[in-house]
């Protein structure tokens, strides 16, 4: 928020905090999952560019961005180094287990935000992005909607 106008966002100043933003992006949507406007690809990219100038969506072979919907991206301000995404609401694949684990998790069970517990680390390496630390993912966890 604006310090003078409350009402108003106004992006940070400081080098973006990769997995905040990830969360933030998460928390957004939970509500809706696949129904709300950020689950969609350019509406994410243009609320990246105006709340996050400078964060970037780059694809993974298994999850190309030519889709309307965005299953699993990497968010990224240099692309060297980024964080993964998964999408909410989703059935995604088992290609997902490449970047993130979690018990049972299979990569088809549709997730909400309080499954996601840790976003999963990503380097670009030799002309391909590479996991470094996986994201952590509890099927446990369920969402209470709030009264």
């Amino acid at each position: 928020m604006s310090p003078t106008h409350p009402h108003v966002y106004t992006p940070p100043t400081e080098p973006a905090n990769l997995d905040d933003i990830g969360f933030r992006i998460l928390d957004t949507i939970e509500p809706r999952g696949r129904n709300h406007p950020l689950a969609r690809l350019q509406n994410l990219i243009q609320w990246l560019e105006t709340n996050y100038p400078g964060v970037k969506i780059e694809s993974l072979p298994d999850f190309p961005l030519n889709v309307n919907f965005w299953m699993l991206i990497i968010l990224t301000v240099d692309r060297k180094n980024g964080i993964a995404v998964l999408a909410l609401d989703s059935h995604v694949s088992a290609s997902v287990l490449k970047w993130f684990e979690g018990g049972i998790y299979d990569g088809r069970h549709p997730l909400v935000r309080t499954n996601i517990v840790r976003l999963a680390k990503a380097e670009y390496r030799e002309g391909k992005w590479v996991c470094t630390e996986k994201g952590i993912v509890d099927l446990n966890v369920t969402y209470t909607p709030k009264l």
